[in-house]
């Protein structure tokens, strides 16, 4: 990696394919540019090659927020992503509303609402704590998980073992809640040999919907907590959250990856990072040329939809922009198939 911006070892990926697509079919869309989920709660995305994915590591959590309509009828309002909000998150007046939500009027003041039924694109039953992944939001409902087994899910705790910093971005953690922790065994041998666990990171830029309950911000469990964000973060925000995680405050509007990079390997120490996703942060990533590994699990479940999430958000890369990643390793436990991407830069 290049030494003046990078990390010292290796960036990896891990990442969840649930969506295979014929040759020469248009990719589907970033599911309005949230961030993706860990472990086996991946999403999807159709591909021009033939693939396309999300998940474990990488990919988005799908869909714009929003919620059910009061009545369970049509959405009252038309979810509507902004600057002033995270990513994954709908503008709302003032407010920004996150996954189960709906942005009610009524009252005169916009109002993010909790709804009971699922008519809202994003929008779940009478919940507004999210879900893992919404690829088609009136097709399912409740908790949904990509990988049907438990090796996706055992493996990617094998590769947060190499880590010294897990990574993620910030609608994954609101939509997951995962912990970003080791095995149980291993957490317990390192603490008793005295050895660090992994430090937990999460990227945002005003802090919207990221909760000091969530997993990863307990302490029994991992590494220390860093919540990285912009100058935009309301004080009544950093109050909540400075008692759970330390804050660094990095850019005006957005998060640089160039910072965050030299920042994680010059003050958190990190020479090889995880990243969980999503689909915004691992496109900025790869943009930064920062990807040497991707870790990917194809899983036998068709998804789709022109709402899916995708692996890498945003505008995407020219055809000759990424240099071919080389198939390291294939394994199949099952029915999926477990590969081990390298990327030469």
């Amino acid at each position: 990696m290049q030494t003046s911006t990078h990390l010292t070892r290796t960036f990896a990926l891990i990442a969840t394919i649930a969506v295979l697509a014929c040759s020469g079919s248009s990719s589907t869309g970033d599911g309005g540019g949230g961030s993706g989920g860990g472990g086996a709660t991946g999403g999807a995305a159709a591909g021009t090659s033939g693939s396309g994915g999300k998940g474990g590591s990488a990919g988005n959590a799908g869909g714009g927020s929003g919620g059910g309509a009061p009545d369970g009828g049509a959405c009252p309002w038309t979810p509507t992503p902004c600057a002033q909000c995270d990513t994954g998150l709908s503008c709302c007046g003032g407010a920004c509303c996150g996954p189960g939500e709906w942005c009610d009027t009524s009252g005169g003041t916009p109002t993010c609402r909790c709804g009971s039924g699922a008519a809202c694109p994003g929008g779940s039953s009478g919940s507004c704590t999210g879900h893992a992944l919404n690829p088609a939001p009136t097709r399912r409902t409740g908790r949904f998980v990509m990988s049907r087994g438990k090796e996706d899910w055992r493996r990617m705790r094998v590769v947060r073992a190499q880590a010294d910093a897990i990574l993620i971005g910030a609608e994954n953690l609101r939509v997951d809640d995962p912990a970003l922790s080791l095995d149980p065994d291993e957490r317990d041998r390192r603490r008793a040999a005295g050895q660090p666990l992994p430090a937990r990171i999460v990227v945002t830029r005003r802090g919207e919907g990221i909760r000091p309950d969530a997993k990863m911000f307990d302490s029994s469990t991992g590494g220390p907590a860093y919540i990285v964000h912009t100058a935009g973060m309301p004080a009544a925000t950093r109050a909540v959250l400075a008692g759970v995680a330390q804050l660094v405050e990095m850019g005006a509007e957005t998060v640089s990856t160039e910072d965050l990079l030299t920042w994680m390997r010059n003050d958190v120490g990190a020479a090889t990072v995880v990243c969980e996703g999503g689909g915004v942060l691992v496109a900025d990533l790869f943009a930064a040329r920062a990807i040497d590994e991707m870790y990917l699990t194809v899983v036998p479940r068709i998804l789709g939809g022109a709402t899916a999430p995708t692996l890498a958000a945003g505008a995407g890369f020219d055809p000759d922009q990424i240099a071919d990643a080389k198939l390291a390793s294939v394994e199949r436990v099952g029915d999926e198939l477990f590969l081990r991407y390298e990327f030469f830069r």
